[in-house]
């Protein structure tokens, strides 16, 4: 590695924010710093947090689509799953369903008994007002067609917190840990905050974490140059591969247009093009 990217590099870690998908794992892998959210929108008291698993990979058959969790965590009766979402947002209500379809074939894989299933809490963390309605948290119900007032306890409960809301109160705690994720300061010098601050100046000079970002920034040109290896034009004056426009599929799940052209320094417009051709592309594939 040239020693100028290195030292781009190097930089770019030092500025990252505690929503950037690489920070906000390495901060709230942590359970300290995970159980308040989990508790302000389960409404209870969380057991000890367990098999905490930053990067879950699952694979429910050889031949059917993985999912990809941001930090998968367990206890005796639950199954939380925190994700960051700052980009890609007009698809989220059915990527959750997905979600949540995963985990329960995860969580189902060494049993036949249903009756023996946890509960689900699938929690997106957004940058974003999905439903515009300025709530900082937004629940999405499984009710009786045709009887609204009729909700169905499945175990699977799918929740999207909007960092920027100001309505319905999750705590003090929490509030004010949205404010800070939101603008990035902490006015009232609230405690937990300062927890999450903390912890996440810790993990930027912690040598393990650089070195996993060093890493982590190495497999996203690898995989970008390996991806110019099946190299198809789709359309555009200079062209855009094939490969390459499903990498960034993949990255925008976690990401913005912007933050993909950032992160691969690339022209937006052409991030932009790849994601529209690979949304059309798996809107065909389901034909």
């Amino acid at each position: 590695m040239k020693e100028e990217t290195l030292e781009k590099r190097m930089e770019e870690i030092d500025d990252l924010p505690i929503t950037h998908d690489f920070m906000f794992k390495a901060v709230f892998s942590q359970p300290d710093i995970a159980r308040p959210v989990i508790e302000a929108v389960t409404h209870g008291k969380v057991d000890d947090l367990q098999n905490i698993v930053p990067e879950k990979t699952m694979n429910p058959s050889f031949t059917s689509a993985s999912g990809r969790f941001d930090i998968w965590m367990s206890n005796e009766k639950n199954i939380y799953d925190l994700e960051m979402q700052t980009g890609h947002f007009e698809d989220l209500v059915p990527r959750s369903e997905y979600y949540v379809g995963l985990s329960n074939t995860e969580d189902n894989k060494d049993t036949k008994d249903f009756r023996k299933s946890k509960h689900h809490w699938q929690i997106f963390i957004c940058t974003k007002d999905i439903f515009g309605y300025d709530e900082r948290i937004y629940f999405l119900p499984r009710v009786l067609q045709g009887h609204p007032e009729k909700e169905i306890d499945s175990h699977d409960h799918i929740v999207f917190i909007n960092i920027t809301g100001t309505k319905i109160s999750l705590g003090k705690d929490v509030d004010e840990l949205l404010r800070y994720m939101d603008k990035k300061e902490n006015p009232t010098q609230n405690e937990y905050v300062e927890t999450v601050d903390n912890a996440l100046a810790l993990a930027k000079q912690n040598p393990l974490v650089r070195r996993s970002y060093m890493e982590y920034r190495q497999m996203i040109e690898d995989e970008r140059a390996e991806a110019k290896q099946e190299g198809i034009d789709l359309g555009r004056k200079e062209g855009i591969e094939l490969g390459e426009a499903r990498l960034i599929c993949q990255l925008a799940g976690n990401m913005s247009a912007q933050e993909i052209a950032e992160r691969l320094s690339m022209d937006i417009k052409d991030v932009q093009s790849a994601i529209a051709y690979g949304k059309k592309a798996a809107m065909n594939a389901g034909q």
